[in-house]
């Protein structure tokens, strides 16, 4: 772990401190579950575009959408 300082306003240290005493764990603590909570919705956000942008992309190429089938000659004679 690496030591990190932060500067904060009086309500936010006081709201950490609380959260921390109910929860039973340190500030730091409280602090790191935070960060890992945002850094996954981020994450989860830009997975959410990139698969929006695949699909208006795939909807949107003719190229793609014009097979109601894919073709499988000769995938059932290896079986």
């Amino acid at each position: 772990m690496v030591r990190t300082q932060v500067v904060l306003e009086q309500s936010q240290q006081i709201a950490l401190r609380e959260l921390a005493r109910e929860r039973g764990v340190s500030v730091s603590e409280v602090i790191r579950t935070m960060i890992d909570r945002e850094v996954a919705r981020r994450q989860a956000d830009q997975v959410r575009l990139a698969a929006t942008a695949l699909r208006d992309s795939y909807v949107s190429n003719s190229d793609l959408t014009a097979f109601g089938v894919i073709e499988h000659e000769g995938l059932d004679d290896e079986r």
